[in-house]
C-alpha cells in the first residue's frame, strides 16, 4: 500500500514537471502557440522564427532550471541527512 502511494506521487510529480516545462517553453515575451509545435513536427518545410526562439533560448533555460532544481533538492536532502 505504501509503495503504491509513493509510485502514484512520483508519477503525478513527473507529469506536473513535464507540463510546467512545456508551459515554460511556450511562455515569454513572444508567446508561442501550440500550432507551431504541430507545424514543425509534421510539416517542417519552412522554419518559423519562433521555433528558433524555443530551441536556442527557451529549451536550454528550461533544462538548466530542471537540472539546477534537482541538484538543489539532492543537496538539501543530503544536508538533512547529515
Amino acid at each position: 500500500m505504501k509503495n503504491s502511494r509513493r509510485l502514484k506521487t512520483i508519477i503525478f510529480l513527473s507529469a506536473a514537471l513535464l507540463l510546467l516545462a512545456m508551459i515554460s517553453l511556450n511562455a515569454g515575451k513572444v508567446w508561442v502557440p501550440l500550432s507551431i509545435w504541430n507545424e514543425h513536427l509534421w510539416h517542417s518545410t519552412a522554419i518559423d522564427p519562433r521555433w528558433t526562439i524555443i530551441m536556442e533560448l527557451r529549451l536550454p533555460r528550461t533544462l538548466l532550471g530542471m537540472v539546477i532544481g534537482a541538484a538543489l533538492g539532492m543537496s538539501g536532502a543530503a544536508m538533512q541527512g547529515y
